[in-house]
């Protein structure tokens, strides 16, 4: 009898604890894709064809020419009329001769002439995708409803569930 007191004395007596881990399963109830919304600056470029109107440039030619004629058609025109028609005439033919003179020495300025050049135009613009990050996976265990994020899809209706266990 003594030996069995002892023995059943040191079983209540002492504290046995045991801690352990094991693999239970939970019953998935939704699957929700998770997107991220990433915006990236863009910018694009085009070359456009601009028509300008271009004014015409006195060259050297264009000046001599305009002195020469100038002064040919004074002196013409100082040939023409009396008295004061003279005068007149020396002016309008020196005007005539200087413009006659510019043409002549290859400046001519008969209209508008036009250049086209090349515009490069830029703006930016915003490139959005949607990128998926991951998945929002509830799940019940043991009537208990919880959510965890996973980077993949589960392939099936359970989720494994490492479950750590202590006394208290």
């Amino acid at each position: 009898m003594l030996k069995q007191s002892i023995i059943l004395s040191s079983l209540l007596c002492s504290s046995v604890s045991y801690a352990g881990s094991f693999v239970d399963y939970a019953q998935i109830t939704e699957v929700t894709p998770m997107f991220e919304l990433i915006s990236k600056p863009e910018t694009v470029c085009q070359n456009e064809i601009i028509r300008e109107r271009v004014e015409p440039q006195l060259n050297a030619d264009g000046i001599a020419g305009a002195i020469i004629g100038g002064a040919a058609g004074a002196v013409l025109g100082h040939q023409v009329g009396k008295g004061r028609g003279k005068d007149v005439a020396t002016a309008i033919g020196g005007i005539a001769g200087a413009l006659a003179g510019e043409r002549y020495a290859g400046n001519d300025s008969s209209g508008p002439t036009y250049q086209d050049r090349s515009v490069k135009n830029c703006r930016v613009i915003s490139n959005s995708r949607k990128e998926l990050t991951g998945y929002n996976v509830e799940y019940v265990y043991h009537n208990q409803t919880s959510s965890v994020i996973m980077s993949e899809k589960p392939t099936s209706s359970r989720l494994p569930l490492i479950v750590n266990f202590e006394p208290k």
